[in-house]
């Protein structure tokens, strides 16, 4: 069985879960780009980390729990579960299709051929956060939406199964699972819901409930940046520039995909509220955009060479603009 209805709502899009967001949103009534699916998720963040046994640095530019703040704020709800035995988390969201509820599932991304091929990552990259929606099944096969794809894919279920249990990502998928059920799109007002949302990112953001998580973590980062010259290894240096530089941009996870669609959902949310400090904002975030752009390719070019002092002290100077301009465009959300 296939809830086919679901293709209709799909299309590719810039990264997984704001896709996942803008197909089920679509699907419920609600006219929402993915930019404005990333902003009601509360959806900007940054993320850096160091996971035990893994020889590079981990980044994110996005926030937390989208699916939990999408449906925190348009009145939905969540159900989710996790489980290490892959036939019961197979089971499990078989009894919501066959309810005719769509599942987002968590997956490493390199256990799947279709993603390892279109993605021609030069080093191996387990990611076990990459978001799929799942719409249907038979006895042999599963079949998911994807974000770089147009049209369901069809994926063996063994194979399914072991992208979901991954043992090899720094962070294992667990075979976690989500349902969103949404309320039908009434055409009412969304004034309130976009400042709700947008308060809720700065507070995210300027609060974040980790270590090295939100506008603390890039500042983290931009303090032991240039640190990283002196205690690494040239290979290793080289590594952690690679590999950011295709967190960043080539996997849709990294600062620069986020900044572009968080300044589109500014340009979008003040059509209808009309204030200049989110018409401001959305002009830095617009900048940031291509800024860590900018800084994303110079770290893909850094990481196939031997350093010069000009190459560090340009990444060094690189990161500090982009954490005052990051600190700029919230503090000028902070007053919505």
């Amino acid at each position: 069985m296939i809830l086919d209805e679901y293709t209709k709502y799909h299309g590719v899009g810039s990264h997984c879960a704001t896709t996942i967001l803008r197909t089920l949103t679509n699907a419920a009534g609600y006219p929402f780009s993915e930019a404005m699916c990333l902003g009601l998720a509360s959806g900007l963040g940054f993320t850096y980390q160091k996971y035990v046994g893994v020889e590079y640095y981990f980044f994110t530019g996005r926030n937390e729990c989208l699916e939990e703040n999408m449906v925190n704020v348009l009145g939905g709800k969540l159900l989710k579960g996790n489980s290490d035995d892959n036939d019961k988390a197979w089971s499990e969201v078989c009894y919501y299709l066959d309810r005719g509820l769509p599942v987002i599932l968590e997956v490493d991304m390199m256990k799947l051929p279709y993603i390892r091929e279109k993605l021609n990552l030069k080093r191996e990259f387990h990611f076990g956060l990459h978001s799929l929606l799942l719409i249907g099944y038979d006895e042999e096969n599963a079949y998911v939406l994807d974000y770089m794809w147009w049209k369901p894919i069809q994926v063996p279920i063994w194979q399914l199964k072991e992208a979901r249990n991954s043992m090899d990502a720094p962070i294992r998928p667990h075979n976690r699972w989500k349902v969103m059920v949404l309320p039908e799109y009434n055409g009412e007002d969304l004034s309130e819901t976009l400042k709700t949302a947008i308060r809720v990112n700065v507070h995210k953001y300027k609060e974040p409930y980790a270590f090295k998580m939100g506008l603390d973590g890039l500042r983290i980062f931009q303090n032991e940046f240039s640190n990283w010259f002196t205690k690494m290894p040239l290979e290793r240096l080289q590594t952690n520039f690679y590999m950011m530089s295709a967190l960043f941009e080539k996997v849709g996870t990294g600062g620069g995909n986020f900044r572009r669609m968080y300044g589109q959902f500014l340009d979008e949310a003040n059509k209808i509220l009309v204030m200049p400090k989110i018409a401001e904002a959305a002009s830095i975030y617009t900048k940031l955009y291509r800024n860590w752009k900018q800084y994303s390719k110079m770290l893909e070019n850094d990481s196939e060479k031997e350093f010069e002092i000009e190459d560090k002290e340009q990444l060094v100077e690189c990161i500090r603009n982009l954490y005052s301009l990051e600190l700029e465009g919230v503090n000028a959300l902070a007053t919505v």
